[in-house]
């Protein structure tokens, strides 16, 4: 299993693998690269007979500010339309259903910012844990855009 991400951090240690998203000069926003390598990472723990558990958090002071939005356009907007499918699908799966399926519990360790998709991604974890210092927001209703994935099943 490879350990070079460029956007992730992963330790292993004692059974217990932590990947930390690791952008925190973005407040370790989701940009296109860091889907393609959970998606990856993701595939290869299912198989990980030394995984026993999995914990995610971010990089920094801050869990996950959700999408990086500008990035995001700007790398799929310039990407032919089979890419640009490939890519939706793979954040699908990671977030909605590879987390769930995992056969190793994930544990969300969220500090900081916890925004937008980052919240659908600690609901299908199977623990989250909080700090004090958490800030948990859908900034989406401000710009009239409904909550995104089970996110607005879970926090409504």
């Amino acid at each position: 299993m490879p350990t070079n991400y460029e956007t992730l951090l992963v330790t292993k240690e004692s059974g217990i693998t932590t990947i930390a998203f690791n952008r925190p000069e973005k407040r370790n926003a989701m940009s296109p690269q860091l889907h393609g390598e959970m998606f990856d990472l993701l595939t290869d723990l299912r198989y990980d007979k030394e995984t026993r558990v999995i914990v995610l958090t971010g990089a920094g002071e801050n869990f996950c500010a959700g999408q990086d939005l500008k990035q995001y356009s700007l790398e799929m907007e310039s990407q032919p339309e089979r890419v640009r499918d490939e890519v939706r699908e793979k954040v699908r799966r990671w977030r909605n259903e590879m987390l769930r399926t995992l056969p190793q519990p994930v544990i969300a360790r969220i500090t900081g910012w916890c925004f937008c998709v980052a919240l659908t991604v600690s609901a299908v974890c199977d623990f989250a844990f909080a700090s004090e210092v958490a800030l948990f927001c859908l900034p989406d209703v401000n710009f009239c855009y409904f909550p995104a994935g089970v996110t607005s099943a879970v926090f409504s």
